[in-house]
């Protein structure tokens, strides 16, 4: 097991208009954080400006010296991201539509009824508060007698005035508008996020090929694990024969793609990524993060089926969230679940398994870290149906 002395990691978000000044400023705070749990004293380095396409900054712990590169697509995102409630409560609308039509509330309920529910809030909860305003629009005006229908209508503009509140509250339209991105994806209607994966690949592949770091890791998040796999299928095209990059997927929701009838150039590349040699691939996840599909297989759950023998990655991993923490603070993050999806970025109270900052920055291979551990095979606590 050799120690990495020098790495290069290229982070990819998820569904996020925020940039790599947000990103920066969340790693140096939780960095900070996390350095009095790991003993690692990871030194965060001032961030870069590069170009349209990625910032980076370093980061120095011991005798490892990291170069964390922040791969941007969000300015793709905001160019998707509606602002106004006419453009939120439609993206609502046409996901709840397509994941009906398409099977992906279907797929996600068999493999996780905690992720169905969060699913189906947004649209749930734009129905209801039509569904409520209607009514009592026609209870007021059936008691003042005659001008029902005028009641109706006035009391429909209701769930239209609330659309600031409910966003700042309750976090349902921030995942409406990543569900309605899912749709356009498995429909092949992204063309502008296919083509930055290219410039992704390009990026990633050089560093690869110029053969100074120990380690190429890939990070990727929540839907930014599609943007990765779609990026490395390109990328091991374009690296030597005995190349090898790592591959950290962490709260991903690749099979909300995947499963779609459209999504067949999406399916290829997930085959060909997990079949690859070069990608050495661990997926990490939580049972508490109802944003994702927790210790699940991607490929099984989008019914993609491996060549008969085929070595199986990505390797499953737990976050295990709850050794990680205390009980209070355990509670804490169960209770949220926009944090709870965010916590693999974020410190722990505790040192454990899983440490994204030891991972990123400390002297362990991301294979070498999770040698000794099976994958999760089996979990069939939050299924629906079928099991494991």
């Amino acid at each position: 097991m050799t120690a990495v002395r020098k790495r290069q990691v290229f982070y990819i978000a998820g569904y996020d208009p925020r940039g790599p000044m947000h990103y920066h400023k969340l790693y140096r705070e939780e960095c900070a954080k996390q350095n009095a749990v790991n003993g690692l004293s990871v030194e965060v380095g001032p961030r870069k400006t590069g170009d349209v396409v990625a910032h980076s900054w370093t980061l120095s712990a011991a005798a490892t010296e990291t170069l964390y590169t922040f791969l941007r697509w969000d300015d793709l995102v905001r160019a998707r991201w509606p602002r106004g409630v006419f453009g939120i409560y439609w993206d609502i609308a046409r996901y709840a539509f397509g994941f009906a039509r398409r099977g992906v509330f279907s797929m996600i309920l068999r493999n996780g009824w905690p992720t169905f529910v969060t699913a189906a809030y947004p649209p749930a909860l734009l129905a209801g508060m039509f569904v409520v305003a209607a009514l009592a629009g026609v209870t007021i005006g059936a008691l003042i007698g005659g001008w029902a229908w005028a009641a109706a209508v006035a009391l429909m503009a209701v769930p239209f005035l609330l659309r600031k509140p409910l966003e700042q509250r309750l976090n349902a339209f921030w995942l409406g508008r990543g569900c309605a991105f899912l749709v356009d994806r498995g429909g092949g209607n992204t063309p502008e996020v296919e083509a930055r994966c290219l410039v992704f690949a390009d990026r990633i592949a050089a560093a690869v090929g110029a053969g100074e770091a120990d380690e190429v890791l890939v990070c990727c998040h929540s839907v930014g694990t599609h943007i990765a796999i779609t990026t490395l299928a390109a990328a091991v095209d374009l690296m030597p024969a005995d190349a090898r990059v790592s591959l950290l997927t962490v709260g991903q929701t690749i099979a909300m793609a995947a499963v779609q009838p459209g999504a067949a150039a999406f399916r290829a590349a997930l085959m060909k990524v997990a079949l690859s040699a070069k990608v050495q691939w661990i997926d990490v996840s939580s049972a508490i993060d109802s944003s994702c599909i927790p210790l699940t297989d991607p490929l099984t759950a989008a019914g993609v089926t491996r060549p008969a023998g085929a070595a199986v990655q990505p390797k499953l991993i737990s976050a295990r969230f709850i050794k990680l923490f205390t009980a209070e603070g355990y509670r804490a993050i169960k209770r949220n679940f926009i944090r709870g999806h965010f916590q693999y970025l974020m410190a722990a109270e505790r040192a454990g398994d899983y440490d994204y900052f030891a991972i990123t920055a400390g002297p362990l291979r991301l294979a070498d870290r999770y040698a000794g551990f099976e994958s999760v095979t089996g979990f069939n606590k939050l299924r629906v149906g079928k099991k494991l």
